[in-house]
């Protein structure tokens, strides 16, 4: 507050009061607390300036101001991918009619992403290297699991033999 107050030390001020709303305090316990309102006893001992500002013209005026703890609202933990985390699998690779690969991928939960990359070569996919490119599927890819269990991708790639690779994620970025 703007003034001739300074906190703990005076019980009593003349002048105008200014309350910044923008300031928040946090406590030792690390709860927020904001600004709600000010209140006077008698109600005519002060003249309001404006939501956060008065002046009081009487010397026998209570002031009270409120204080409200913010509600800090808890950030959703992501979903885990897998029945145990990162536990993926592909359990169906079939060619339908329309000579589209179905690949059935095994274990998603719902909320988590899910890729699908595939390649016509092995090397793709050999150690920590990964070359081969997202495949081109119907769906999105990456796609959301709706629900728990299967997830399924209709994939474009020449050639009767392909190599697939499925990745999971808790968020849409891989991360």
């Amino acid at each position: 507050m703007a003034g001739a107050y300074v906190w703990g030390e005076n019980k009593t001020t003349d002048g105008l009061f200014t309350v910044d709303t923008s300031v928040s305090y946090t406590d030792a316990e690390g709860n927020e607390w904001v600004f709600s309102f000010f209140d006077f006893k008698p109600s005519s001992s002060a003249v309001h300036l404006g939501d956060t500002s008065f002046k009081l013209n009487s010397s026998s005026a209570t002031v009270t101001l409120t204080w409200v703890r913010k509600e800090s609202p808890t950030p959703p933990t992501p979903p885990t991918p897998g029945p145990t985390p990162g536990d993926i699998s592909i359990t169906g690779i079939a060619k339908d009619a329309s000579g589209k690969w179905v690949i059935t991928i095994d274990g998603a939960v719902k909320g988590c992403w899910y890729w699908l990359y595939g390649s016509n070569d092995l090397t793709a996919f050999s150690g920590t290297t990964w070359t081969a490119s997202k495949a081109v599927t119907d769906e999105a890819n990456p796609q959301q699991a709706t629900a728990n269990g299967e997830v399924v991708f209709h994939a474009t790639a020449n050639g009767d033999s392909h190599f697939w690779r499925a990745k999971a994620s808790s968020t849409e970025t891989g991360n």
